[in-house]
């Protein structure tokens, strides 16, 4: 493992000496890291997901559904802008007690930006098989791995963040899946409608994802935002919270990251200020929240901030080895002494922190409570690309 940081180390600090990472000094530079975060989760909880309870009948609704379409696979996308919950809905739906009994096998895949056959492909084979094809493999020896693991079986197939907008690369796709039994199901995520027009087969439109309405958007913000329950008794407290709430357009994630700001403010004192003199300076498009976001990322530490702006070196979607990415931010000097904790200690308080504020998500727990892996929201990683300035090399994804 050292000689793995070393040489990680070597080529990266003179991209840290160039870079301009927004290190200006706050008040919160003081405050200690917290030791614990709130409770954590593998994939996801219904239980921790607000609002989306509508959206997950419909869309097992079409799953379930017996369909006329001549073709036995059948499309489903969900399209909407980013950080609204469409791989959120879409974990909520892949874990379904009724989905778990109709179809088999279930498969997921995280597409992201590049669309291209042979890592898609490789991705559904290891979905099912829990192991990754040989690398040497030629693409028709792949193609029928892949078919020996779906032909004539109902399967129902996750992509995930899928941006292609190519409709032959698409079709070239599709035709490797069309050997399923029928009643397959593909279900698309996308922020793109024009990947969801080229991809969605079953039923007239895609499925377009909206903003929590007012409700559900106070009832996630009041439990991200609000350490003390008499706050919510109010009136002053609460109109206050309403106006803030106005600005993240009914967004969940942009909701979990100004409310985390929140939690950490007294909010007689300084939430007024926050609005005002912040919140105030925020101008975004319809569909960009990345603004919004930016907030949350201004309001860390110094120390936390490198941690967080070194985290846009890995590709989108990289899930993450925590203990890995702890010995990476001690080997670039992020992390603090402390005469009375380790650095390994240290650094596992900088990274619950992050998780706190919604900056990682997608976590994974070992036996004993302890957090193995985790990921971080694509527009999580956009905001770390843009406070990290333009000169980056990606690190190799074995890392």
């Amino acid at each position: 493992m050292g000689h793995r940081i070393k040489e990680i180390r070597e080529s990266l600090d003179e991209i840290r000496r160039q870079r301009d990472f927004d290190l200006d000094q706050r008040v919160e530079e003081t405050k200690s890291v917290s030791a614990k975060a709130r409770e954590t989760y593998s994939f996801v909880r219904e239980k921790e997901v607000i609002g989306r309870d509508d959206e997950r009948m419909k869309i097992l609704q079409l799953l379930l559904q017996d369909d006329e379409t001549k073709e036995n696979v059948s499309t489903i996308t969900i399209v909407g802008i980013g950080g609204l919950g469409k791989t959120t809905l879409a974990q909520l739906v892949f874990n379904d007690a009724m989905v778990q009994k109709h179809f088999e096998p279930r498969l997921w895949v995280c597409v992201s930006d590049v669309f291209e056959m042979r890592p898609i492909v490789g991705n559904i084979i290891k979905s099912a098989t829990n192991s990754s094809p040989d690398q040497n493999l030629a693409m028709d020896q792949l193609q029928n791995l892949l078919r020996k693991q779906i032909d004539g079986k109902r399967y129902f197939l996750v992509l995930d963040d899928v941006w292609n907008e190519d409709r032959k690369r698409w079709l070239e796709l599709k035709s490797l899946l069309m050997g399923g039994a029928r009643g397959s199901r593909i279900l698309v995520t996308t922020r793109s409608e024009n990947v969801a027009k080229l991809s969605h087969t079953l039923d007239d439109q895609p499925f377009k994802l909206h903003g929590l309405d007012n409700d559900k958007s106070w009832s996630l913000f009041s439990k991200m935002a609000f350490r003390q329950v008499q706050d919510l008794n109010n009136p002053k407290i609460v109109d206050l919270g309403k106006a803030i709430l106005e600005k993240c357009k009914g967004v969940p994630l942009a909701i979990k990251t100004i409310g985390s700001v929140l939690y950490l403010k007294t909010p007689e004192t300084e939430w007024s200020f926050f609005k005002d003199n912040e919140l105030a300076k925020v101008t975004q498009q319809e569909d960009d929240i990345i603004p919004t976001l930016k907030l949350s990322y201004n309001h860390l530490p110094s120390y936390l901030k490198h941690c967080f702006a070194y985290c846009s070196l890995f590709p989108k979607d990289h899930k993450f080895d925590v203990q890995i990415l702890i010995y990476l931010w001690m080997a670039q000097g992020f992390i603090k002494a402390d005469q009375n904790q380790s650095l390994e200690d240290i650094g596992y308080g900088y990274f619950l922190d992050l998780l706190w504020r919604s900056f990682f998500q997608e976590v994974e727990e070992d036996d004993y409570g302890n957090i193995r892996r985790c990921k971080m929201h694509d527009l999580m990683h956009d905001l770390a690309m843009s406070v990290a300035g333009t000169s980056s090399v990606l690190i190799n994804k074995g890392v």
